[in-house]
């Protein structure tokens, strides 16, 4: 039984394969090993109960995440994936390495993700390529065009006091962003999930 995982750092998205049988999609909360540590991601993993109900006959999982950059990273998800899915081969590797495969059609080509963070790679078919143009530099320095960049220029105008009424009763009444924010609190806790949400249901036009 073979088990594939897409993560970003807000989802992760899983397909279970076996011959015969149709194939089965699971999704839990994203991990990014940045921020992620092994209990935190095993747990994760845990409480979708159907998709560990076939633990034990997974044989094979492949899983690209956002922030496997690094062997040291990536073994904090492969400890984390073992715990859960002890009879497997394990293959951890960084989400644009999966995007680029993903994609591939032959031809060399420039593949790009756009999601919580944004990041760009050139596959050539063997060699994947991270670009190097100051892009792939993270949420505080880089990721253009991500919900994370769009979260920090809404969440400044909000806590500013500079959007229209209509959205800033949006963010405070249903998202539950505070008014102010008490030692940087709601930038590093709460704002995220909320920001996401907002996002999500308003979707940008």
């Amino acid at each position: 039984m073979l088990l594939i995982a897409d993560s970003g750092s807000t989802k992760c998205d899983w397909m279970l394969l076996q011959e015969n049988e149709e194939a089965r999609s699971f999704s839990t909360m994203g991990f990014n090993p940045y921020f992620h540590n092994e209990a935190v991601i095993s747990n994760a993993i845990r409480q979708n109960t159907e998709m560990v109900s076939f633990a034990p006959q997974v044989t094979a999982l492949f899983l690209y995440s956002a922030g496997c950059s690094s062997k040291d990273l990536k073994l904090v998800v492969e400890r984390a994936l073992r715990s859960v899915f002890p009879n497997a081969d394990i293959y951890v590797d960084h989400d644009l390495v999966g995007a680029a495969f993903a994609t591939w059609d032959e031809n060399p080509a420039i593949t790009g993700i756009l999601g919580t963070g944004s990041n760009s790679c050139y596959f050539d078919g063997d060699i994947v390529k991270q670009a190097n143009s100051g892009l792939g530099l993270g949420y505080i320095l880089g990721d253009e065009g991500s919900g994370s960049y769009y979260g920090k220029i809404l969440l400044r105008s909000y806590l500013s006091n500079n959007l229209p009424d209509e959205i800033y009763s949006i963010l405070y009444n249903e998202h539950k962003l505070p008014k102010r924010c008490h030692r940087g609190e709601c930038v590093y806790e709460a704002s995220c999930k909320c920001l996401f949400g907002f996002f999500y249901e308003n979707p940008l036009r």
